[in-house]
């Protein structure tokens, strides 16, 4: 996986799924370079195990949690609990991106292999949600953004 060339694809896609304003765009995408730049840079200067399936997590996970965390506080804190990822389930079995780099463009594939990949973020055998958490706590002090379901 290249997440150089598919990481601004999948979150271009992400803009248009949570229909963000162009004020929206820029706060999306310097949080999500935030974050990948210092996870790339704490994975660097660490010697820890990293391997694809992270890179899986930072490309699809921590650009999902970013704009729902800007969209929707309460389907965020469902799908961190995990209580409800449906929406994240469905929009990996449509999503071009995912789908490059599943290497299929089946629909019940795709969705198959979105539950699998939500489910192994909460499996206990792995640090995925750990990851996840510390990186998102990483680009919580970034800048605060108000959600739009809290605007008048």
């Amino acid at each position: 996986m290249n997440i150089s060339t598919d990481f601004p694809v999948y979150y271009k896609e992400l803009e248009a799924k949570f229909s963000f304003s162009l004020r929206e765009r820029d706060h999306f995408e310097n949080r999500v370079n935030t974050a990948i730049y210092k996870t790339r840079s704490k994975r660097d200067n660490s010697f820890l195990p990293f391997d694809d399936s992270f890179e899986m997590v930072d490309l699809f996970v921590i650009p999902y949690l970013i704009a729902l965390k800007m969209t929707d506080g309460h389907k965020y804190e469902d799908f961190i609990s995990n209580e409800d990822g449906t929406d994240f389930i469905d929009f990996l079995s449509v999503n071009r991106t995912f789908s490059n780099i599943k290497r299929t463009k089946d629909i019940n594939e795709l969705k198959n292999e979105a539950e699998e990949f939500y489910k192994s973020i909460f499996a206990e055998d792995n640090s995925y949600k750990k990851h996840i958490s510390e990186v998102l706590s990483l680009v919580s002090n970034f800048s605060n953004y108000e959600d739009k379901d809290t605007k008048e």
